[in-house]
């Protein structure tokens, strides 16, 4: 990757995480927090969406533990999610 490129990136990403705070205010303001937490989880699904079935195109299967390992990071995440709205910390 190009430095130019990355530094581009680099920048988008902080932009969008900025203004992600932002946003995210204003939305507690009018939505309760688990509202809110489950609409941002929802807009996730819908724009991972179409990349999962692009990845899922060339794999002849998928094991049973396979799946299972994925949901130990969701859960982990989740996990995370909770303690941080609530403002406890590990």
């Amino acid at each position: 990757m190009l430095h130019r490129t990355a530094t581009v990136q680099l920048l988008v990403a902080t932009l969008l995480f900025g203004s992600g705070n932002v946003v995210q205010k204003s939305v507690f303001e009018t939505v309760d927090v688990w509202s809110s937490l489950g609409l941002r989880g929802l807009v996730a699904f819908i724009v991972l969406l179409p990349f999962a079935f692009q990845e899922a195109k060339g794999l002849k299967h998928v094991r049973i533990a396979e799946c299972i390992g994925m949901l130990q990071p969701m859960a982990w995440f989740t996990l995370g999610m909770t303690l941080q709205l609530y403002g406890a910390t590990l």
